[in-house]
């Protein structure tokens, strides 16, 4: 990440915006003549820095006229004025190449007044040290808020909390699996009774010649095998009946 965007949005708030298809944090800067922005879903990072030069650039591909500092400036401060309602900007996911991992977050912010209306377009790139950057901006300001809250000094989640995410984890794994059975049960029922009903008999058929198939593919060698576990296992059976009985002749002599 860019060092001086890295240092100017370290003090910065973050603020969150739930889409359809995530949960996106962001926290921005902006000056008169810069921007930056930070944005995660805890799993990515991506960024957008740009300096004068960069604004008017991307003010020409935006069909805006901008060839001045103080009109650069002006449209900073209508930008940050967009940026900070999060609701009415969209959230676009582009796969170069179907690559997820280096995927390109767009923000599109649009503004109507009367005639006159404004559209921009942020586009933050996946940071290579994203680990390293959601560390030092969300997870250790929380480790120490927490921690000056409870007023332990730790740096590290105590027992109590690793418990909590557990249990946390564990709440999440049985709603997963309760939506999905959930959901296959409205498939069942959403499909009429008689289909089923063809459906289980197609299947039928099916099932019977992949049995017959396995039968005929027996050989002396498997057979014997089988022999062989079958008898294993019943001796193993005879030796745990007879522990049982010795343990309880045992009590009964005691």
């Amino acid at each position: 990440m860019d060092p001086w965007a890295n240092n100017v949005l370290m003090t910065k708030r973050w603020f969150c915006v739930e889409m359809t298809d995530d949960v996106y944090y962001i926290k921005h800067y902006f000056e008169s003549t810069d921007y930056c922005l930070l944005v995660t879903n805890l799993r990515q990072v991506w960024s957008d820095t740009a300096h004068a030069p960069d604004i008017i650039a991307q003010a020409t591909r935006h069909h805006l006229d901008i060839d001045s500092d103080d009109q650069v400036e002006q449209l900073l401060t209508e930008l940050w004025v967009l940026l900070n309602d999060l609701g009415r900007c969209e959230f676009q996911r582009d796969h170069p190449h179907g690559n997820r991992r280096k995927d390109v977050l767009k923000i599109v912010c649009k503004e109507n007044k009367g005639i006159a209306s404004l559209t921009w377009t942020f586009e933050c790139k996946p940071v290579d040290d994203a680990s390293a950057v959601l560390y030092d901006h969300f997870i250790s300001p929380m480790l120490c808020m927490m921690s000056n809250k409870e007023g332990n000094g730790k740096k590290c989640l105590d027992d109590a909390w690793l418990t909590g995410l557990a249990a946390a984890s564990k709440a999440m794994v049985d709603e997963a699996a309760a939506a999905a059975a959930e959901a296959e049960k409205e498939e069942r029922e959403s499909v009429p009774e008689d289909v089923q009903t063809k459906q289980e008999e197609s299947a039928s058929p099916s099932i019977a010649s992949s049995l017959s198939s396995s039968q005929n593919k027996e050989t002396p060698e498997s057979i014997a095998e089988e022999e062989t576990k079958s008898k294993k296992r019943l001796e193993e059976e005879i030796d745990e009946e007879r522990r049982q009985h010795r343990q309880k002749r045992k009590r009964v002599f005691r």
